[in-house]
């Protein structure tokens, strides 16, 4: 139950029943003995919920350049900013429980496994469903204005309040900034403008949901041979990297990034993995492997999640695919 809290940003007692023992800073949480939290919570805590906790309170603090002291003020500031988005397919909504605020999520896959189609889908619900502007990052013209509109109409259908689909799908489509980024130097750019837009603006969150589709091309040209990098390649890594937290964790937003694969030569089968080496295995919370099993269909694996255990290797789930189109 204190995980689910947590992690879903809800109304929780963490607080009143911490402040009810005296504990009132996080400092305070920090340095107590595990058992101690235990026996304040009147053993409705076990010691893995305590250690979560603790882990919870010192990455929300190590994330943050100015953290809040009290307990209080750091879980107001997790409710206003946690929210659980659509992926865009219920059925990878099942396997990961949605595209969180505060996170990366990373959609890697070969050419044609849908992570263009994905990321339309997801700022579709993104921006029907949760009434919440979206900014899609384009590095390959892989945008296209004619699909999405497809995409919004198809989503539209099933809600019968709209008496005109094509007007209310031409609404909402100025709730979707689209950017260009040819190199690495304008996604740079793009990022710090999306901040100083953010920050200006006092009345109205901009944003809710940042899409990076792909970091791939961008990227890849500092990715030496088996994934390693150069000094000058590493510090860029590193550097898009904190940036892409930053715009997540300061200000509340779910990114979404599109990766391609590469065969693992060290594998016995040659399989497939995420590219962009090894230094970048770190950066996403949440990581999706795409892969084509048939003409009409597209394997998806949970490889990475900081949300929730891994299924076996051999567990996967299925995305129904049509020629262009994710059936939803």
């Amino acid at each position: 139950m204190l995980v689910s809290w947590l992690l879903e940003g809800e109304d929780n007692p963490i607080v009143s029943i911490l402040s009810k023992g005296g504990v009132f800073s996080v400092e305070r949480v920090l340095s107590m003995e595990n058992q101690q939290l235990i026996d304040l919570s009147a053993f409705r805590w076990n010691d893995q919920d305590v250690v979560f906790l603790k882990h919870f309170l010192s990455k929300r603090c190590s994330d943050q350049s100015d953290p809040p002291a009290s307990l209080e003020q750091l879980f107001d500031h997790h409710r206003y900013f946690t929210h659980t988005l659509s992926s865009g397919s219920p059925v990878l909504d099942g396997l990961i429980g949605g595209i969180r605020t505060e996170q990366l999520v990373e959609l890697s896959g070969e050419s044609s496994t849908g992570k263009s189609e994905l990321c339309m889908s997801a700022c579709a619900d993104a921006v029907l469903n949760h009434r919440v502007k979206v900014l899609y990052i384009d590095s390959g013209g892989n945008f296209d204005y004619k699909r999405f509109y497809e995409i919004l109409v198809s989503k539209l259908q099933f809600d019968s309040i709209h008496t005109s689909i094509e007007n209310k799908a031409k609404k909402v489509m100025a709730m979707v900034s689209v950017a260009q980024a040819s190199d690495i130097q304008s996604l740079s750019v793009v990022m710090a403008q999306t901040c100083d837009i953010i920050e200006s603006d006092s009345s109205e969150h901009p944003f809710r949901l940042v899409v990076v589709d792909s970091l791939t091309p961008l990227l890849s040209p500092l990715v030496g041979t088996g994934g390693k990098h150069s000094k000058a390649g590493y510090a860029v890594l590193s550097r898009t990297a904190m940036a892409l937290r930053r715009l997540a964790v300061k200000f509340g937003i779910a990114v979404l990034y599109t990766n391609s694969t590469v065969r693992d030569t060290m594998s016995p089968f040659f399989i497939m993995k995420p590219s962009l080496g090894l230094s970048w295995i770190s950066v996403p919370d949440v990581r999706i492997l795409l892969s084509r099993h048939e003409e009409s269909k597209v394997i998806a694996q949970l490889i990475k999640s900081r949300n929730q255990s891994l299924p076996e290797p051999s567990q996967f789930l299925t995305l129904e695919v049509l020629p262009r189109v994710i059936k939803m």
